[in-house]
């Protein structure tokens, strides 16, 4: 609860005790002008007396309004202290809860600030935060892609209509298995990279939180195999040929003998 909700709330409170304390005033003051004048007319005749009686009929009056305005007004009071402390004790367990919420999230943004793989949150195709490791596989710095580019910038041009679907399904709340792309730096290079993403609700709205990690030497190391394995079975079969004639030549040679 803010300070300017926290004054209306108690104006809200003093209103309606303050209608009361005048209503209450106005009935006993009109009710003792009316019934005590009556009653003093009709049991007091003479003219001295009846000064000396409706001068102490004032000053009780006084004494009996002012007692009525001293219960009103504290009780009031009272009531208005509680709803007070009440609200002061909502304001410290708000502040108490904000002051969590922003050292678990100062703790969560170290934690993905200090991630080796990408982590990035988007919505309505913007990023609206990048870890350093996702801005530096691009070769960007995260000022220059959170608010400012796409998740699709960051994909090479033949394979954005698809990555956009990707999104979309995500943005309709649909879980996507993790998939490989070509990712684009700023430099115009291009790496192998795996993403992962995951659809949420930011700020209300629809966003996508995910991961990417570079897996060029992955890849590499991939190739590098399959190119070992396929001299192999090249090697190999030339040494079969090779065996195989060398056994044809001998055959032939003891068929002579």
């Amino acid at each position: 609860m803010s300070a300017k909700r926290l004054t209306d709330s108690l104006l809200n409170d003093l209103q309606p005790a303050a209608i009361r304390i005048v209503a209450s005033y106005a009935l006993l003051g009109g009710a003792w002008i009316i019934f005590s004048d009556r009653l003093l007319g009709l049991l007091v005749d003479d003219p001295a007396s009846l000064t000396r009686l409706q001068t102490e009929k004032g000053w009780l009056f006084v004494a009996l309004t002012a007692c009525l305005l001293f219960l009103q007004i504290n009780r009031s009071l009272q009531k208005l202290q509680r709803s007070d402390e009440l609200a002061l004790a909502h304001l410290a367990e708000q502040e108490r809860a904000e002051k969590a919420l922003a050292a678990s999230e100062l703790q969560y943004h170290s934690i993905m600030d200090a991630s080796l793989a990408g982590i990035f949150v988007h919505q309505d195709l913007h990023f609206w935060y990048v870890n350093p490791a996702m801005a530096q596989l691009h070769g960007y710095s995260p000022n220059e892609l959170t608010g400012q580019l796409s998740p699709l910038d960051l994909v090479i041009p033949e394979q954005r209509d698809w990555v956009a679907q990707n999104i979309a399904r995500r943005g309709r709340g649909e879980s996507t298995r993790p998939f490989e792309l070509k990712a684009l730096r700023k430099d115009g290079s291009t790496f192998a990279a795996l993403v992962w993403g995951k659809p949420i609700s930011y700020a209300g709205r629809p966003a996508t939180v995910g991961t990417l990690i570079d897996i060029s030497e992955q890849r590499w190391a991939e190739g590098a195999l399959r190119s070992a394995i396929n001299r192999l079975e090249n090697e190999k079969a030339k040494s079969e040929a090779i065996i195989e004639a060398l056994g044809g030549g001998v055959g032939i040679e003891d068929n002579e003998y």
